[in-house]
């Protein structure tokens, strides 16, 4: 049983699987540049970590309309998807990546980069991707044993500001229906980020694909077969 606070209406309009999605993953990434952040037109951003929150934040940055959008990921097959999000230039995560991000900000650093690892290191390669007086957002949920060290000089010289993210600053009943509007007017598109439809035989094989990156989200409808989309 659900308490009624944790429950909110949902359109007649809005189907139900697509809905499914804007419990974590697309308020979580939009969320992140939209509200968390603030990011506005023409700001240039970075995201790091390119699954199914990394590339909604895309989307959110595609919304404000930052630019450039930068995304960068490990997996290089992840970077034609996130050009299809809006990202504007993509790299596979390496050294020459900071190089890249400052000749396509004037020198200076993306203003903010969203970090949906979680990790000690792509936390600090965030902040080296940062301009002096940006803001890195920390979305992806890292461990307990991933710990980050700075020193007290270089948060006073870059004077960067760190933001932890938890689902997007959500607030159901704020922010909600401005997601069912964007949904409606084509401005989040909800079915691309659904890579496959299983039932519940399907869920391990779901989980082992998205840990390996072959999927952006796998939607379980116990009774529906499997289908590719």
């Amino acid at each position: 049983m659900l308490p009624a606070s944790a429950c909110h209406p949902l359109p007649p309009d809005i189907p139900l699987d697509l809905a499914a999605l804007l419990g974590c993953a697309v308020t979580t990434g939009v969320g992140a540049v939209l509200t968390t952040a603030g990011v506005r037109a023409g700001e240039s951003v970075v995201v790091v970590g390119l699954g199914g929150v990394g590339l909604a934040a895309v989307s959110g940055a595609r919304i404000a309309g930052a630019d450039p959008i930068i995304a960068v990921d490990t997996i290089e097959s992840k970077l034609d998807t996130a050009k299809a999000f809006g990202a504007t230039h993509t790299f596979v995560a390496g050294r020459e990546v900071r190089d890249r991000v400052r000749e396509l900000t004037g020198g200076r650093g993306a203003d903010h980069v969203f970090d949906c690892v979680g990790l000690a290191k792509t936390i600090k390669d965030s902040w080296r991707l940062t301009r002096r007086g940006g803001a890195v957002t920390v979305v992806g949920i890292g461990a307990k044993s991933e710990v980050v060290e700075f020193s007290s000089l270089e948060l006073f010289y870059f004077a960067r500001r760190i933001v932890p993210c938890v689902n997007g600053s959500l607030d159901a009943r704020r922010d909600l229906p401005g997601y069912f509007d964007r949904v409606r007017g084509g401005e989040l598109d909800l079915g691309a980020m659904i890579s496959r439809t299983v039932d519940l035989a399907g869920v391990q094989q779901g989980f082992d694909d998205l840990a390996a990156g072959r999927v952006i989200r796998v939607l379980v409808n116990p009774g529906t077969d499997e289908e590719d989309t």
